[in-house]
């Protein structure tokens, strides 16, 4: 099973993508506070600028701008939900 949840940080949370069936899980994107608000940005193999943001006001924001982005699609977890409630980060 794959599920996809926010894990917190000291200054930033991370979306995280989490395969049961392969025991892998890694970060598929973020947002962290900055001067200019919060900047997001999805982990991708390539760069594209449209996959990052700054200067977004709130964490609710780039929360939305993250999740409209889809970025578990790129890891065949389609018809996947993010759960709401935000993990602490790991003792890794």
């Amino acid at each position: 099973m794959i599920t996809v949840y926010w894990q917190a940080g000291r200054r930033e949370q991370n979306l995280m993508l989490s395969n049961d069936d392969t025991g892998r899980e890694q970060s598929i994107g973020g947002f962290r506070e900055n001067a200019e608000g919060f900047e997001a940005y999805v982990t991708t193999a390539e760069y594209d600028p449209r996959n990052s943001k700054n200067g977004l006001p709130n964490i609710a924001k780039a929360k939305a701008f993250l999740e409209s982005s889809r970025p578990w699609d790129l890891y065949s977890a389609q018809g996947v939900e993010v759960e709401r409630e935000v993990r602490p980060a790991s003792a890794n």
